[in-house]
């Protein structure tokens, strides 16, 4: 999670909602906190960015989960 907003990837000032999504998900889809759970959580907050912007930042964490491996 720190690494996305230390890059610059999405806006710091999105960190709480996006923190607050990831450990308190409204979509019991996400309450078991993996990889896919906090990507949503970024997608959720990025939804806020100008759309210029946006995209950008949710290619980035494409890029960036792309390299995830999932839980068995």
């Amino acid at each position: 999670m720190h690494d996305v907003f230390t890059q610059g990837i999405l806006p710091i000032r999105l960190l709480p909602d996006a923190s607050n999504l990831y450990f308190e998900p409204f979509v019991d889809e996400f309450k078991p906190r993996t990889a896919w759970s906090l990507h949503n959580a970024f997608t959720s907050v990025a939804k806020e960015m100008p759309h210029h912007e946006r995209m950008p930042a949710i290619q980035e964490l494409g890029k960036i989960f792309r390299h995830v491996k999932p839980r068995d």
